[in-house]
């Protein structure tokens, strides 16, 4: 007993005791150990939520509850079209992808779970399995789960066929041995011609000399199918931007050319996929070896596509016959409403360029043009620089590393003048010289709606460098854009 104490707290420290009669080392130990019955039913209907889903008939207080406690391994059939709440969505989002951005799923975290659940399942799907007919039906009852909220969908690999994929190839040192020279084989036949042993020998062994060097031997011609994307597409009716590469992520010593491959198959299955995606605005094929062949397939598809504003063919073999069949795609008479048209580091020439200058000048829907990394030369740059004075609607244009060289500059001198309408250019890493930097300040001068012009690299000098970003500035403050850093 504590000396000091009143009565009244003796008194109430001694029923303490009584009532108390176990003192635990756990402070938050209560007597109210039985719970009561409506948290012993909640905590069932979490348990059991995987096999009979109870949360529409709950109230608002329950289905809090539910939510919170809910694990993140709950299969989506359960949760797709009954768990709303973000908070949910949230956890299970920051346990699989610890990094990711709901920006580029619309601000949503139920959104972003289902478009890159889906993603994940298409880049590991593997076709022409023995149960493919099972798998197929599983990717279908999936896609038409998780219809309502996929709206994105980024596919930065596809896996080719089980049985084409190939297996570890282990390459034996080859060591120099020194034969002891018994004869000398016969040199040559009555003919004069080596014989036929010998010179079976020598393929060979320039054979092993060439693989000891270090040389790959050429790339078989394997034609591998992926699976049908167009089917997945299918059941995507809200699908509105699409990126797919054609290749295989982090093969590491398993590298074969067959698994970079884009068949024409392929191909006509993604276009055909495309065109049936009546509310897709932005389609991206990157880095997926797409010719002038290919091209050619998605024009006949993309041609009447009613929605589609941008088109990203990056990173391709893309050459003058390829743009031939895409450069319809912006006639004036074309019902595809393209805004945005990227052919970057592809095999674009002169003649593609000028076959695009005409159509540029009757076209009053394209907003940004690149062809950065393509060798179109001054030739090419010019057609486009004259289509630009009728052209009153192009905004951006990305020209770096064409090839340009100071005859490009006049052209562009006399645009900066007279086009009003063009607010970004990008001429970088072309060599134009003191005297071309001096046309480009020149005609920038007069242009007072240019916000962004890209010099850099280009051999123009400090000085006139100097100047057009300091005149770009004066633009910028003058239509109240803030610079950036």
């Amino acid at each position: 007993m504590a000396d000091g104490e009143s009565p009244g707290q003796k008194a109430q420290r001694a029923t303490r005791k009584r009532i108390r009669r176990i003192i635990a080392e756990d402070s938050e130990w209560s007597l109210s150990l039985v719970p009561t019955l409506r948290e012993c039913v909640l905590k069932h209907l979490v348990k059991t939520f995987a096999e009979r889903p109870v949360f529409e008939e709950l109230n608002e207080h329950d289905q809090s509850y539910i939510i919170n406690h809910l694990p993140t391994t709950i299969p989506i059939i359960a949760t797709a079209n009954r768990i709303t709440e973000e908070s949910y969505w949230k956890r299970c989002c920051r346990l699989r992808w610890p990094t990711g951005d709901m920006a580029n799923h619309g601000k949503s975290w139920k959104r972003m779970y289902f478009e890159k659940h889906v993603a994940e399942y298409l880049e590991l799907y593997v076709p022409a399995t023995m149960d493919d007919a099972k798998k197929t039906a599983d990717m279908k009852a999936l896609l038409v789960l998780c219809a309502d909220h996929v709206e994105n969908l980024n596919l930065r690999q596809l896996l080719p066929p089980l049985n084409t994929m190939p297996e570890p190839k282990l390459r034996k040192k080859r060591t120099r041995q020194t034969v002891p020279v018994i004869a000398p084989p016969p040199s040559s036949d009555a003919a004069g011609q080596p014989a036929p042993g010998q010179q079976q020998q020598k393929q060979e062994a320039s054979k092993e000399d060439s693989e000891s060097d270090g040389e790959e031997p050429a790339p078989e011609d394997i034609k591998v199918d992926h699976f049908d994307i167009g089917v997945a597409l299918k059941h995507l009716p809200r699908l509105k931007r699409l990126s797919v590469v054609y290749q295989v992520r982090n093969v590491g010593m398993n590298f074969d050319w067959s698994l970079f491959q884009f068949t024409r198959q392929d191909c006509a299955f993604l276009a055909r996929g495309v065109e049936r995606c009546s509310d897709l605005t932005e389609l991206r094929i990157t880095k997926s070896c797409l010719d002038d062949y290919r091209a050619r397939v998605l024009h006949k598809y993309l041609r009447s596509h009613p929605s589609l504003q941008v088109l990203d063919l990056s990173f391709n073999k893309i050459g003058d016959r390829g743009v031939k069949a895409l450069g319809k795609l912006l006639h004036f008479t074309s019902k595809v409403p393209l805004k945005k048209l990227i052919l970057a580091d592809n095999l674009v020439g002169e003649e593609g360029a000028l076959y695009l200058g005409p159509i540029l000048q009757q076209n009053k829907v394209l907003e940004q043009l690149s062809l950065r990394l393509n060798n179109i030369y001054d030739r090419g740059a010019e057609a486009l620089f004259v289509a630009l004075k009728k052209n009153t609607h192009l905004s951006n244009l990305c020209l770096s590393a064409c090839s340009l060289t100071y005859e490009s500059t006049t052209p562009i001198s006399g645009i900066l003048e007279k086009n009003t309408s063009l607010c970004e250019l990008d001429v970088s890493c072309n060599p134009f010289g003191s005297d071309g930097g001096k046309l480009l300040y020149e005609g920038l001068t007069l242009n007072p709606k240019m916000t962004v012009l890209d010099v850099r690299l280009c051999d123009i000098g400090q000085e006139y460098e100097y100047q057009i970003n300091s005149m770009l500035k004066r633009n910028m403050e003058s239509q109240g854009i803030l610079p950036t850093l």
